[in-house]
This record gives structure tokens, sequence and C-alpha cells, in this order.
């Protein structure tokens, strides 16, 4: 069965008990409310026929129009209240008689009040009958409400015992139920939980086993199909892997050979060019010369492009050790390094204090230090040339600042930036390979963060960095 039918039965049967009481109690109170009207009516009765009882012997001893006026009130209120629906329907069996002695009651106070000139044996049958009909209908009237009380009590009594069993059965289905959500709910995902932390911590060979055909059943199902899934994918990430691993071995190779294979090239171009341009430069006229020293020039290029890619690879391929890292001096000791090989173009550095972050000192120190080299190179023909490392707040997280007052650039062309030999300018305005901002966003990406930029042309760049989380 499954899990919503369970639910759905379990409150339909709540439900269904819950109106049973209900109309249960309805009824009793109804029972209880006409008891406790024939209750009023029959002590409205008593008290008329008490009265009615006292104003008659006060009319026989003294004989005097006001307690026979008082008993005429009275006989005329007692036949107002016999009249009661209640009376009818409760005391079927009493009612009737109550009226037959109620009339002859009515004659012989009549022929009480005519007895002037009667015999005295006739008086005292009068008199007796008179006083034992409506004693007879006041005992009736004590029955009646012995009897009212009676029901009262056992209504009571009824309604109490159907509160408890109700209660008793309420309780006894909610336990059925409990027990069942227990054994067909709980339990079931008890085991799906300790089966998925099971998962969760690398034991794919387990199974979720949730026998029926309840929806627990068939999420468990699903749960062990994600899990194959999930084992398949592994076994293919595993495979891509091993076949990356093997390919990052060979590229690491083919590095390696590349740049053992064109070093001895280029060394042997640059050395033959230079013994040419020292031994026959006199034979040669300014056009040889000038192709001698471009076909050095070129071969060094290539020497330095050649580095930079090994350093490229190397930075993607080199183990990540996160410390604590004071940037303010990393940027220190670097603009020195600039100031120290550029004496003859000085430059205004401004380094703002407690600049800390969290990462890899040495590819900090290399990112950074492209950063600065780069802000430097391009603000290097301004009339006062200044670059500012600082630290600031950007969407609620601490970035690091790199910016120059250099030549800057289009933003538009920003997105070819930091791929590896674009560059936005010519290589006789500014001098370089193209590779340092590649070389920085990989290491910014090696430390989950993100590198931007911001510029205008003639206004300076500004770069910007965070480290992640």
């Amino acid at each position: 069965m499954k899990v919503a039918t369970k639910l759905h039965l379990a409150t339909n049967v709540v439900l269904g008990m819950t109106l049973v009481i209900g109309l249960a109690v309805w009824w009793t109170h109804r029972q209880i409310d006409a008891a406790t009207r024939a209750d009023v009516a029959v002590t409205a009765l008593a008290r008329t026929l008490s009265e009615l009882r006292l104003v008659s012997f006060e009319y026989m001893l003294h004989r005097e129009a006001r307690p026979k006026a008082q008993w005429m009130l009275a006989s005329d209120r007692l036949d107002e209240q016999l009249t009661d629906d209640s009376l009818r329907i409760d005391y079927p069996d009493l009612l009737p008689a109550m009226l037959k002695r109620r009339e002859k009651a009515k004659r012989f106070f009549t022929e009480l009040t005519e007895l002037d000139g009667a015999t005295d044996e006739r008086k005292i049958i009068v008199v007796n009958q008179f006083l034992i009909n409506q004693q007879e209908n006041l005992a009736a009237v004590y029955e009646m409400n012995d009897r009212n009380a009676q029901r009262i009590v056992s209504l009571q009594d009824r309604a109490y015992l159907g509160a408890l069993a109700g209660l008793v059965l309420i309780a006894f289905v909610a336990a059925g139920a409990a027990l069942a959500l227990h054994q067909g709910v709980l339990r079931p995902i008890q085991r799906l939980q300790a089966t998925a932390r099971k998962t969760a911590s690398g034991g794919l060979a387990e199974r979720f086993e949730t026998p029926g055909t309840d929806e627990l059943s068939q999420l468990g199902g699903d749960l062990n199909a994600m899990t194959d899934s999930l084992r398949t994918l592994l076994a293919e990430r595993e495979q891509a892997n091993a076949r990356l691993e093997a390919l990052n071995r060979e590229l690491e190779s083919f590095s390696y050979s590349v740049s053992h294979d064109l070093r001895g090239p280029l060394r042997s171009m640059d050395g033959f060019s230079l013994w040419l341009l020292e031994d026959y430069s006199s034979k040669l006229d300014a056009d040889g010369v000038d192709a001698l020293q471009r076909i050095r020039a070129a071969s060094q290029r290539m020497g330095v492009l050649i580095d930079n890619l090994l350093a490229l690879s190397q930075i993607t391929r080199s183990e990540l050790v996160a410390v604590p890292v004071d940037l303010r001096q990393l940027a220190c000791e670097i603009s020195q390094s600039i100031d120290r090989e550029n004496k003859d173009k000085p430059i205004n550095w401004h380094i703002d204090d407690h600049i800390n972050v969290r990462g890899d000192r040495n590819l900090l120190h290399i990112a950074l230090s492209n950063l600065m080299r780069n802000s430097w190179k391009f603000s290097s023909k301004v009339a006062y040339p200044a670059v500012s490392i600082s630290q600031c707040e950007r969407a609620g997280r601490q970035w690091v600042s790199v910016s120059d007052n250099g030549a800057g650039f289009d933003m538009a062309f920003a997105d070819r930036l930091f791929g590896a030999f674009q560059r936005l300018h010519t290589t006789a305005e500014f001098p370089g390979t193209g590779i340092g901002l590649a070389i920085v966003q990989r290491v910014i990406q090696r430390h989950g963060g993100k590198v931007e930029v911001d510029a205008a042309i003639g206004q300076g760049a500004r770069f910007y960095f965070h480290l992640g989380d």
C-alpha cells in the first residue's frame, strides 16, 4: 500500500471516528436538554400542586373567599402546565391518570364549596376524595421527578462512557497509525538515510533496499539507478583522468623536447649571426647587417617565447600551497627590483598597508610581478608615471587592485587581454610577448578567484583580482 493511501486511510478513519463521537455527543446533549426541560416542567407541577394543597387546607379550615380564589388561579395554572408536550412525550403512562384525577379533584372542590347543607358523612367523603386525588397527583409528580433525575444521571454516565470509549478508540487508532507509520515510513526512511550516508562516503556499491510498491520503494529504486549512473560516470571520469594524465605526461615530454630541440637551433642562429656581424660586417652592406641583426632579434625573441610558454605550463602543473601572504611585502620587493632594473625611468609607487591574503606565495609573486611590470611598462611613457597597489571592497568581497596612469586601452577588446600572445599594442610601442596576463589569469584561477580589468584609452588601466572564498 502506498504511503499516500495509508495517510488518506488513517485520516478518513480519524475523521469518521471524530464524526461519530461528535454525533453521539450531540445526541446526548439533546437528550440531556430534553430531560432538563422536563425537569423544569415537573418542578413547576410540584410547586403548583403543593400550592393547591396548602390553599385547599386553608379554605377547608376558614371557608374564605381569598383561598378559594387562590385555589382557582393555581388550578388554572396547573391545567396549563399539564398540557406541556414534554410531559406528554416523557411520561405517557402517568399523565392520563393525572388528568383524570385532576378532573375529579376539580369536581370535588366544586362540590366542597357547596356542602353547607350536606350531611357530615357526605362532607367527609368529598373532603377525603378531594385530598386523595390531589395527593396521588403530587405523588405522581414526585415519581416523575425521580424518573427524570435517574434519566439525567443515566444520560450523563452514557456521555462520559461514550467520550471515554471514543478517546480510547482514538488512542488505539493513533497507536496503530504510529506503528504503521514507523514500520512503513520511518524505518524505510532510516534505511535510506543510512545507505545515503554510506554512498556519500564513497560506498557506491551500497544498494537502497526498500521492498514494496510504495513511494519510498520507488524512491529507493530511483536512488539505486542514480547510484548506478554515478558509478558509471565515476568510472568514465577515472578513465578520462587516466587519459588526461597520460596526455599531460606526453605534453610535458613534448614541452621539454620542444624546449631542448628548439633552443639548439636558436642558439646556433644567434651565435652564427653574431659571428658574421663581428667578423664579416665590413664585407656586408647596411642591408646585410640589418638582416643579421633582425635574425638575432628574432631568435632571441623566440627563446623568450619558449621560456614564457614553459612558465605558463609549469604554473598549471605546480602544486599549490596556501599560506597567509603579505602582499604589501611582495609588492615592495617587486617595486624595488623594477627600480633597480630601470634607474633611468623613475616611477611613483603607492602601496597600501596591510594587504593580506591566503594563497601560494610563489605563484602570487609571479602574478603580482606580471601585473606590476605590466603597469610600469604601459605608464613609462607618461610625464609622471604612477602605479598603485591597494585593497578594496567590491560587491561585499575584498579585491586587490593594481592601477596605473599609462596608455590604457579600449575596453571593447578586453576579452582578448588574457589570452596567450594576445596584444593590444604593437611591439614597437611597448615590447613584450603577450603572455604575462595569461599567466596572471592562470594563477588567480588556480586559487579559485577571478581577475577583472577597467581601462580607457589614455587614462590608464586598473586590474582587480580576488582569491576565492
